[in-house]
């Protein structure tokens, strides 16, 4: 097998979801706030975790109530929002039937990861999850990631971490790990392969070569 432990980046790598969260995050913004955000005042913060862009949008911290709205809108949601990934499922079933360790490493905030990842049957998959509002310094920074391998027990040199951005590849080398760039969801950023150690367009061509076979 390539490795022992497999990281993942969660929005645009396990699920398809990153204009579900960003239309999300305006959405609660605009009834918080009570007025109207553009799509683009949403999608030009994103990538902090998501309490805290919509607390830069509405400009004044969450309660404990505002925090609840956006879990119930992610809740009722996600599975008529979200297209699923061909094949992830049955690639996690498969990669953890077979004794490797499995994680998760998100810029979202856990209780909405979480949310996401248990509504689309995803969860149960992971030992670990950590997401951005758990890190002093979010990605590029490696903390994520180096706090997920330290939680896991994992030897840098046995683990790959598996993202689609610029900033998952960043955060893998500076980590000392291995980055598998995929471009399986809408919009692939094709030209970030030049910087990933390895990158797949299809789900059973990755699971093929974790596994060795």
């Amino acid at each position: 097998m390539q490795a022992d432990t497999v990281i993942f980046d969660m929005d645009g790598t396990l699920t398809d979801s990153m204009d579900f969260l960003a239309e999300g995050i305006r959405e609660v913004a605009s009834r918080l706030a009570g007025r109207e955000f553009s799509a683009e005042d949403a999608s030009d913060r994103f990538g902090p975790p998501d309490f805290d862009v919509i607390a830069a949008m509405i400009e004044r911290p969450l309660t404990v109530a505002d925090e609840q709205l956006y879990l119930d809108h992610l809740k009722a949601q996600t599975l008529t929002a979200v297209p699923p990934i061909a094949g992830v499922s049955q690639m996690l079933g498969q990669l953890q039937e077979s004794g490797l360790r499995l994680g998760i490493y998100t810029a979202r905030a856990l209780r909405p990861a979480l949310v996401i990842l248990a509504e689309m049957g995803l969860v149960d998959y992971f030992s670990t999850v950590v997401a951005g509002d758990l890190v002093a310094e979010p990605k590029p920074a490696p903390d994520g990631l180096i706090a997920a391998m330290q939680q896991m027990g994992a030897d840098p040199a046995r683990t790959v971490y598996v993202g689609d951005t610029a900033h998952d590849l960043q955060l893998a080398q500076a980590a000392g790990v291995r980055s598998a760039l995929v471009l399986w969801a809408r919009n692939p950023r094709r030209q970030l392969i030049g910087q990933s150690d390895v990158h797949f367009d299809d789900v059973a061509v990755f699971t093929d070569w974790v596994l060795g076979r």
